[in-house]
C-alpha cells in the first residue's frame, strides 16, 4: 500500500470519509465544522461545505453523484448539491448530534441515525420527516438501506445488535 495523495486542508481531526460513485472525489467530514471535496486524481482540494454550528460526523454520496449528505454534531443532516455547493434541506428533528446519514438507492429517502437513540426517516424531495424509528436502547450510530429501498439496518453504541427495520 503506498500513499498517492495526500488531502490537507482540514483545521481538525477528520471523521469520516468516502469515495463519489465514480470514484473521482472524495469527500471528508471534519471536528472543524467543514465537509471537503477533493479531486483523487490530483489530491487537489475542491469545494468546501460551511455554515454547519458543529462537526461533521458523516458523509455520503447519492447514487448519481449529484448531492451530498452530512451529518453533524450540530443536530442536523443536510443535503448539498455537488455542483454548486448549495445547502437544498436541513433535516433537523434530533435532540442530540446525527452520528450516521445516507440515501436511500433511488434517493427519494434520507435515513439519518442519532445519539437521541432514534433513527429517522425523511422525504429527500420535501425535506419533511416520513417517519421516526424510536426504541433503540444506545445512540443510532450506523444506518444503512438495503438495495430494495425498503429495509433499513441501525447499528448502536454500547451494544452488540443491529435491527433490521421494514420502513416503508
Amino acid at each position: 500500500m503506498y500513499t498517492r495523495n495526500l488531502l490537507q486542508g482540514h483545521t481538525l481531526w477528520v471523521v469520516t470519509v468516502t469515495l463519489s460513485p465514480d470514484g473521482k472525489y472524495a469527500l471528508t467530514g471534519s471536528g472543524d465544522s467543514t465537509a471537503r471535496l477533493w479531486d483523487t486524481a490530483t489530491g487537489q482540494p475542491g469545494r468546501v461545505l460551511t455554515g454547519l454550528a458543529a462537526g461533521v460526523g458523516s458523509v455520503a454520496f447519492a447514487s448519481d453523484g449529484k448531492y451530498i449528505l452530512t451529518g453533524s454534531d450540530d443536530k442536523t443532516a443536510r443535503l448539498w448539491e455537488v455542483e454548486t455547493g448549495q445547502t437544498i434541506h436541513i433535516f433537523a428533528g434530533h435532540a442530540y448530534a446525527v452520528s450516521s446519514a445516507t440515501f436511500s438507492a433511488d434517493r427519494q429517502y434520507i435515513l439519518t441515525g442519532s445519539w437521541d437513540t432514534t433513527a429517522r426517516l425523511w422525504d429527500a424531495q420535501s425535506g419533511q420527516i416520513v417517519r421516526t424509528f424510536a426504541g433503540h436502547t444506545n445512540g443510532v450510530l450506523s444506518v444503512s438501506f438495503a438495495p430494495e429501498g425498503v429495509t433499513a439496518l441501525t447499528g448502536r453504541s454500547s451494544s452488540a445488535q443491529v435491527s433490521v427495520t421494514c420502513i416503508l
